[in-house]
């Protein structure tokens, strides 16, 4: 079964992945309006892992310089987490932007390093240009 986001939007807005209730009604913002914007503009075709990265933290203990293999070298900007305090959260998640490391990880030659707050979720995009190392 591929793993999909599932997204409500009439009656109760809700997002949920792998059956867990990551967005509640009552938490909105630009962040969550962001990621949907680009799944709204990438509708009809497969978003890979290499537009989109998503990392779940389901334990309640909060990871601090979790490294996670990438695909490419480049910057990474989180476009979405779940740990803001706008869903819920703590805060204690990275935000912004985090440049990959030639530190093999995953199966990956590059790498970056994040906080995840426990039970949260994050999505993470390169943004960098093709040219860019």
């Amino acid at each position: 079964m591929p793993n999909k986001i599932h997204i409500t939007m009439f009656g109760q807005f809700s997002i949920s992945y792998r059956d867990k209730r990551l967005c509640e009604n009552e938490y909105r913002g630009s962040k969550m309006i962001s990621l949907l914007e680009y799944l709204i503009s990438q509708r009809g075709r497969e978003i890979t892992q290499n537009e989109l990265i998503d990392l779940c933290n389901f334990t309640s203990v909060t990871r601090q310089k979790y490294r996670i293999g990438v695909p490419k070298p480049g910057t990474y900007r989180v476009v979405f987490s779940s740990a803001l305090p706008e869903f819920g959260g703590k805060g204690e998640s990275t935000v912004g932007s985090v440049r990959a490391k030639k530190k093999p990880m995953h199966g990956y030659e590059y790498s970056i390093e994040l906080d995840i707050e426990g039970l949260s979720c994050m999505y993470i995009k390169n943004t960098s240009r093709k040219k860019d190392k």
